[in-house]
């Protein structure tokens, strides 16, 4: 985080969580902080983030250039929602499974 740090206002861990949190909150939304941990490990002199996040029940749509874009995982490869019909053909795979 290093290099993270020197970006920052505030250039230490606290100002690296906050901005992070902020910019988790400002792309996606408040109330999903609840499944999302951070946390900063140390390894070898150097500081790590580690981000867990939880299995949410409802689609987590992220804020894209104004766009609302849901990313679903398959197996190894991330794929990118946009278009409606889409989303809601990915929804109706997911009940179905």
């Amino acid at each position: 985080l290093e290099s993270d740090y020197k970006l920052l206002k505030d250039q230490n861990e606290d100002g690296f969580r906050r901005a992070l949190g902020d910019l988790i909150k400002n792309t996606i939304r408040t109330d999903i902080m609840q499944l999302i941990g951070i946390s900063v490990v140390s390894y070898s002199g150097k500081d790590f983030c580690r981000v867990e996040v939880k299995k949410s029940t409802d689609p987590i749509f992220v804020k894209h250039k104004g766009q609302n874009v849901l990313y679903v995982r398959t197996d190894n490869h991330t794929r990118r929602l946009a278009d409606p019909s889409e989303i809601m053909a990915w929804q109706k795979q997911r009940e179905s499974n």
